[in-house]
């Protein structure tokens, strides 16, 4: 697959991987990113995108965003699930967490479930593709992230059951399973990143072979561990 003249939507495309993304596929593609600061959508759209406010959290800005969608850019032919937050705290040492929890999984995965349940008749029109980015603690929880990890693996069963169900759409699923990347995001974590350049290099090299499970090999590695040995790949991601 040649990676041009799409129309692609990237959730949370302000900042982080989705925007590294957006920035490197903008030239050959028309490019619409969400996100909720006013000021990173401004920069956006100086940098070439076309930028929409959108909270995944409200259900009136779902609605407003698809109906945008709809009705200006009808030929949208490609869903980037990108948004996610971050919550980095052990449940037996902190008690007051409950709007935490509800956030990250509303941004994480309901909202990233309903954006696509609106979107489906759009992307079923025509080929399309959906891609929703998950992380390895899908696979495998990390302790002090266990809200996150449990949204992103509702979001791969999702994403799994997703490409069952549009087997005989001209729809195309794709997970995207990055590593823990240098971003604002991961800015306070003291451990190995991968640089968000060498993570999008592999994103598009992967996506234009036509993989449906995009990651770097540690992460296959992770997976790999996981299925065969998962008491080791607990003791891996502590």
């Amino acid at each position: 697959m040649t990676i041009q003249n799409q129309s692609i939507l990237i959730t949370g495309g302000t900042s982080g991987i989705g925007k590294a993304l957006a920035l490197s596929l903008k030239d050959n593609n028309k490019v619409i990113v969400t996100g909720r600061s006013i000021e990173r959508l401004e920069e956006a759209q100086k940098n070439g995108l076309i930028p929409i406010k959108a909270d995944l959290t409200s259900r009136e800005d779902l609605d407003k965003l698809v109906m945008t969608i709809e009705q200006q850019y009808p030929e949208l032919n490609v869903l980037i699930n990108n948004a996610g937050i971050q919550f980095n705290y052990h449940m037996l040492e902190e008690t007051d967490t409950l709007q935490r929890i509800h956030n990250e999984i509303q941004i994480n995965l309901t909202g990233t479930i309903q954006l696509t349940q609106l979107l489906l008749p759009v992307l079923c029109a025509k080929p399309s593709q959906i891609l929703n980015v998950s992380s390895g603690l899908g696979a495998v929880p990390k302790t002090d992230g266990i809200v996150y990890s449990a949204s992103k693996a509702g979001l791969r069963n999702f994403t799994r059951g997703l490409r069952k169900i549009l087997k005989d759409q001209p729809v195309t699923v794709i997970e995207v399973i990055p590593p823990v990347t240098d971003t604002h995001m991961t800015s306070s974590r003291e451990e190995d990143k991968m640089p968000v350049e060498e993570l999008i290099a592999i994103i598009i090299k992967q996506w234009s072979k036509g993989k449906q499970l995009i990651a770097p090999r540690k992460i296959k590695l992770l997976l790999g561990i996981n299925r065969w040995w998962p008491g080791l790949a607990d003791r891996i991601i502590k």
